[in-house]
């Protein structure tokens, strides 16, 4: 006689052997705890037999499987038997979506914040490049703007020609104070292409459709930009 055992916890289906014939009756069979006569079903992918109230059913299994939090995409592994319980599911989301009830969407809003922190990175980049003087790279960002400017003053105030200025690299050079001048006018330039680009990116993106959006890409969109200033 064949006996299927079944877990004493989970009630699941563990295996099948056969009954030992009691010692005592001849033809009689013993059947231990935690298991029956009756042929469990057959189950398919993620799904386990269960032996309940005397007899078998089918329950969804998708343990050690990972589900994902529909509002907050958190993940967590599955302990337990049957359904995915609700507010989780088993589609791992997507960059930047959010969930419609049935699948991960792509969430404009968050596309959208994502491109244009993007086009922040790619202006800040740009600024960071420097202008070039004489062969010299120099900083090009809003404080070098601002203390070239002001040593420009200073110099036509005290009647000073020569500058103590130090290029990206960190070594001191000696500009002239026309020099000075043409490196206040460079920065200038590089902060207003620098706007100009990021106004013109930030512009064209938010016309965009999300999917559109979320296959636009930023580098090459400022690189285009930039070209038309050089």
């Amino acid at each position: 006689m064949k006996i299927y055992n079944y877990d004493k916890n989970t009630q699941e289906y563990l295996s099948i052997e056969d009954a030992l014939e009691s010692p005592l009756e001849k033809g009689v069979y013993m059947i231990p705890a935690n298991a029956t006569t009756i042929i469990p079903p057959k189950v398919k992918t993620n799904q386990v037999a269960i032996f309940q109230k005397k007899e078998w059913i089918i329950k969804s299994d998708y343990r050690s499987s990972t589900i994902y939090n529909t509002k907050t995409q958190e993940s967590k592994e599955v302990d337990y038997i049957g359904d995915i319980e609700e507010g989780w599911t088993l589609l791992e989301p997507l960059e930047n979506s959010k969930w419609n009830g049935k699948a991960w969407i792509l969430d404009l809003v968050q596309v959208l914040e994502k491109k244009q922190r993007e086009v922040s990175i790619q202006k800040s980049k740009f600024i960071a490049q420097g202008v070039i003087l004489e062969n010299i790279s120099f900083y090009s960002d809003k404080e070098a703007f601002l203390l070239i400017k002001n040593a420009g003053i200073d110099m036509l105030q005290i009647g000073q020609t020569v500058a103590i200025w130090k290029g990206i690299n960190g070594v001191l050079h000696n500009p002239t104070l026309e020099q000075m001048q043409t490196l206040f006018m460079l920065v200038a330039q590089k902060l207003q292409k620098s706007f100009v680009i990021e106004a013109t990116l930030n512009d064209q993106i938010s016309k965009l459709k999300v999917n559109e959006l979320n296959a636009f890409n930023i580098d090459a969109a400022w690189q285009e930009e930039q070209a038309k200033y050089e």
